[in-house]
């Protein structure tokens, strides 16, 4: 018996999405799945063998054909890595102190962002050929933290100009970091609290303002209180979607022209795959993945 699970999804410089996605079962496996924006899926670079308490979180896709995914180990036996995927080869790139928890990845000026939920950190470095043991975060703030140990605090982020947006699952808030000239972080800030950010996961950021992805709450298959969020530029959630037909554990967002795409993670039973939403909110295709 297999589990699917896919969290994070990146679109890449080519039009296709790139899906982190684990299967769970008797070897557990981790591998980048690619999806046309018009349906169909296929693999991308090598299987990678995760361990018996191993997963893929978020996933990046950067220049020159690469992709990049964090590993993180559940049980806590393993620090975590950061993985560059080409379509023949993963090589480690970075490991990050026990204890990290690497839920989302973004680039904003070549350097790769890395969310850390568990401590409450954002991680920061430039990908090279060598592999990097970072050691200090980029900006660590009780804004990001969970709320209590083992939650889930700062997860999603994405960039508008130069801020960082993030989402604090636990807490229901969306913070701003800003980022200096030198790409230093600034001090970290509320920019809206609400209920309907709890167990927020994905974030797309444009233009007119942000999409969120949470995953509700439950253990039953599919959760409740699932929503997709539309905010304004200040923060405000101006249109709710909850408990579609489609969701089951919406771990992540992409917003790419008129449409939408989200992963739903499956997390506690079914398959996980890609949903192609018009704006107006109703299903398209859909890819299993």
């Amino acid at each position: 018996m297999h589990q699917t699970f896919a969290e994070d999804l990146a679109l890449g410089h080519d039009g296709r999405l790139y899906v982190s996605r684990t299967v769970w079962g008797d070897r557990n496996e981790g591998r980048i799945v690619t999806v046309g924006v018009h349906g169909g899926h296929r693999h991308f670079g090598p299987s990678l063998d995760l361990g018996p308490t191993g997963m893929l979180l978020g996933v990046a896709a950067g220049p020159a054909g690469r992709v990049y995914v964090a590993w993180y180990d559940f049980g806590g036996k393993s620090r975590s890595f950061v993985y560059r995927v080409t379509r023949n080869s993963a090589a480690r790139v970075a490991t990050l102190p026990h204890g990290v928890w690497p839920n989302d990845l973004s680039f904003h000026q070549g350097r790769l962002h890395v969310s850390d939920s568990a401590r409450g950190s954002v991680w920061r470095f430039r990908p090279g050929p060598a592999v990097q043991h970072l050691q200090r975060p980029w900006v660590h703030s009780p804004l990001l933290r969970p709320s209590a140990p083992g939650g889930i605090g700062v997860n999603g982020i994405g960039f508008r100009g130069d801020d960082l947006l993030a989402v604090n699952a636990d807490r229901g808030t969306l913070v701003r970091v800003p980022v200096s000239r030198s790409g230093r972080a600034g001090t970290p800030s509320v920019v809206a609290r609400t209920h309907r950010l709890q167990t927020a996961d994905g974030l797309a950021v444009d233009r007119h303002g942000a999409w969120v992805v949470t995953n509700g709450v439950g253990t039953s298959a599919p959760p409740r209180d699932q929503h997709l969020l539309r905010l304004d530029r200040a923060g405000h959630v101006v249109r709710t979607w909850t408990d579609l037909r489609w969701m089951n554990y919406p771990t992540s967002v992409v917003a790419s022209g008129h449409r939408l795409f989200v992963t739903d993670g499956a997390f506690h039973d079914g398959r996980a795959d890609v949903v192609a939403l018009r704006l107006a909110g109703r299903a398209g295709q859909r890819s299993s993945l």
